[in-house]
């Protein structure tokens, strides 16, 4: 209890912006005890009452023991900490419960852990990983079940804030849990699928429970690992040489290829920030505006073809009346509710700006639907 007092008092504390100092001062219980409990002390239950109250909080909230050990949090850099630490809590919230429900959250993983330097290394198990699936040349059309068939687990959730893509979440069983934010185009949740991934082999032992600053170096290796497992390089640039056009058709040729994003494909080519620009004009010419981080042409669809392990498991749970309709949305969400009841997942995107006269005016057919140009 002491260990889980420590984490969700810390966490409390944080999310509140509090320095132990402010926290003294609110609850009356002095920043040296404060301290202390955050080391591990297990103080009585009027000091946990008094703390409680002052983070506007249960008692058995900050005493609970808490499935999680280490989580990462995949965002925008514009994203705050603080923001970030609320986004966290919410899935902390919903993982919580989940954990008491599933028993397969409480399984140790069988995922091995990779020692790497550098891009050129994660790439290099980032090929080891995808032949045991398909050729360089195929597209991995499942993500989800590739990442699972590894050991992980997903879940599929809707996080308002597009700036926010997914996190990674590491149990005291050692299961894993990757979770993507379906509100973001299919391109980029895929890409956060692998990202996070990317992190529990190699990072795992750098990931607190805290909520601290991505390191760059990390980052670079979780992204070099996503690009060649989604996409090899050299085929992603044998066949931009063989394709014809602008630099946003040859884009569109290798996407349709590998199912990535046409900045995963401009970051393979690695021609600069002058092709970048290159690609923003005829964006522009076509769409309109210049292509933001939420938009992407020739959309991928909106369907998963299998539901993830922890929503099959929901869904049987609904089924032998575990659990209610009512439980599944207020933990997760409506759509979490739609995947209980359905074989496929259909994910689904906030109506956007419709671009499509845009397009029409200049002669152009792109495939794009109203409501996926926004991303």
């Amino acid at each position: 209890m002491a260990s889980s007092l420590a984490l969700n008092l810390n966490a409390a504390r944080k999310r509140l912006r509090y320095s132990r100092a402010q926290l003294a001062t609110v609850s009356g219980v002095s920043a040296r005890t404060i301290s202390r409990i955050e080391a591990g002390h297990m103080p009585g239950v009027e000091t946990i009452a008094a703390l409680s109250a002052a983070l506007k909080t249960s008692l058995d909230s900050l005493v609970k023991d808490r499935p999680m050990v280490a989580m990462r949090l995949r965002a925008l850099k514009s994203v705050s900490k603080i923001q970030r630490s609320q986004r966290l809590e919410l899935v902390r919230q919903t993982v919580d419960e989940l954990h008491a429900l599933l028993p397969m959250l409480t399984q140790r993983s069988p995922i091995e852990q990779h020692q790497v330097t550098g891009v050129e290394a994660a790439r290099a198990v980032a090929l080891q990983y995808r032949d045991r699936l398909v050729s360089r040349r195929e597209m991995i059309s499942d993500v989800v079940q590739a990442l699972e068939s590894f050991g992980a687990f997903v879940l599929l959730k809707s996080i308002e804030d597009r700036s926010v893509f997914g996190m990674s979440l590491r149990f005291e069983s050692g299961a894993v849990m990757i979770v993507a934010n379906t509100a973001c185009t299919t391109e980029r949740l895929r890409h956060t699928l692998v990202h996070e991934f990317a992190h529990v082999l190699f990072h795992s032992a750098n990931t607190s429970h805290e909520i601290t600053d991505e390191l760059t170096e990390e980052e670079d290796e979780a992204n070099a690992f996503a690009g060649e497992f989604l996409a090899p390089g050299d085929e992603v640039r044998r066949i931009w040489r063989a394709a014809s056009g602008g630099y946003l058709e040859r884009s569109l040729v290798a996407k349709a290829q590998f199912g990535i994003s046409c900045a995963a494909v401009m970051k393979h080519m690695n021609l600069g920030q002058t092709a970048w620009a290159r690609l923003q004009i005829e964006h522009r010419n076509i769409y309109g505006r210049t292509m933001r981080v939420v938009d992407e042409p020739k959309p991928l669809a909106r369907t998963l073809p299998t539901a993830p392990r922890i929503h099959q498991a929901i869904r049987d749970a609904l089924a032998n009346n575990q659990i209610t309709a009512a439980f599944i949305t207020q933990t997760l969400d409506d759509d979490a509710l739609r995947y209980a009841r359905s074989d496929s997942v259909e994910l689904k995107l906030s109506p956007g700006p419709n671009w499509l006269p845009v397009c029409e005016r200049r002669g152009m057919d792109l495939d794009v639907e109203p409501e996926d140009a926004t991303g």
